[in-house]
């Protein structure tokens, strides 16, 4: 029942260390007293998220997309130059700058167990992918294996926010540009939701940027990774509740979810007292990534009006579907 590290190739950027940890146990008859309360600040929270949810609905369908945080993905991806050839993702080392091994880790809510859903999220974004080609010529689009689908609970290393030691001061952040095919910064699209904590200074960050990248070291690896498990074995399975499927303008096709128990944002808080020097950057809405759009001129008006239709219709066959899970990743 120990939790084990393990290093696969997933999304964007490159080969993302995922935490396998055991079980979460059962609901505790200790927490039903404070359950009302629990249960108010829920609904507040899933009120803000479906409001998030709904903006980045309306702010595609009145500018499209968002083409610096689909330039900015260029960098990541292989296969943009070849006609015909569908992107994926480079590796660690085939970034610029290179990152180093277990640079990026992050703890995950998979699709695992809802093995159905998994392969509904997979048509869905296969029809969008599909309306997409069919109308821009060339565009690049990456499809995220349905095997792969997850949500994502918490960053402890973020790739533009690396933290070799996520609990102490030493690993207080490595702050990395979105890399470029010339060594350029990039610029990064807020649309998928994430939350901004204090940034360092623009000396601290020229600091970091000139410092070499480190690799955390394998005892600052377990010491995350036991500090992880104990975190997981507080907390209550969650059963989240689809909301809406949404292209975001940042080229992204979410699967967007909210929590009534609130189980996933009590969590989120428990790793952030327990990581305080974990990455600046973390998800304040809970969804998950489907596909995401590479490379692509500006779509026009006609097609983004089809997309939201077509959207709409996958959130009406998904209307009432839930996520659960007893593991995390």
């Amino acid at each position: 029942r120990g939790a084990a590290l393990l290093t696969i190739p997933l999304l964007g950027a490159a080969g993302l260390s995922f935490l396998l940890l055991r079980r979460l146990e059962p609901w505790k008859k200790q927490h039903s007293r404070r359950r009302g309360s629990k249960t108010n600040e829920a609904n507040q929270q899933a009120l803000a998220m479906r409001a998030a949810y709904d903006k980045m609905f309306a702010d595609f369908g009145q500018s499209g997309l968002d083409m610096a945080a689909i330039e900015s993905m260029r960098p990541w991806y292989h296969g943009l130059d070849v006609p015909g050839l569908m992107p994926w993702p480079k590796l660690y080392p085939q970034v610029t700058p290179p990152l180093p091994i277990d640079a990026v880790r992050l703890l995950v809510l998979p699709y695992e167990e809802c093995p159905t859903l998994a392969a509904t999220a997979a048509a869905a974004a296969a029809d969008i992918a599909k309306l997409l080609s069919s109308g821009v010529p060339g565009i690049k689009i990456f499809l995220n294996a349905r095997t792969n689908l997850h949500c994502t609970i918490f960053h402890t290393s973020h790739p533009s926010d690396l933290r070799p030691a996520s609990s102490t001061a030493a690993g207080a952040g490595h702050v990395v540009a979105a890399p470029s095919d010339q060594g350029g910064q990039g610029k990064a699209s807020n649309h998928t939701g994430s939350v901004q904590h204090p940034q360092p200074t623009q000396q601290q960050q020229q600091q970091q940027q000139q410092a070499p990248l480190r690799t955390a070291t394998d005892f600052e690896l377990q010491r995350e990774n036991d500090l992880v498990a104990r975190c997981v074995a507080t907390a209550q399975p969650p059963r989240l509740k689809f909301e809406r499927l949404v292209l975001a303008p940042s080229g992204v096709l979410l699967m967007t979810w909210t929590d009534p128990d609130g189980h996933i944002p009590a969590l989120r808080s428990h790793l952030r007292e327990t990581f305080p020097h974990a990455s600046a950057r973390q998800a304040k809405i809970i969804h998950s990534s489907l596909l995401r759009i590479v490379m692509s001129p500006q779509l026009p008006p006609l097609l983004v009006q089809a997309i939201q239709e077509r959207c709409d219709e996958w959130s009406r066959k998904l209307a009432g579907k839930t996520l659960t899970g007893s593991l995390l990743w």
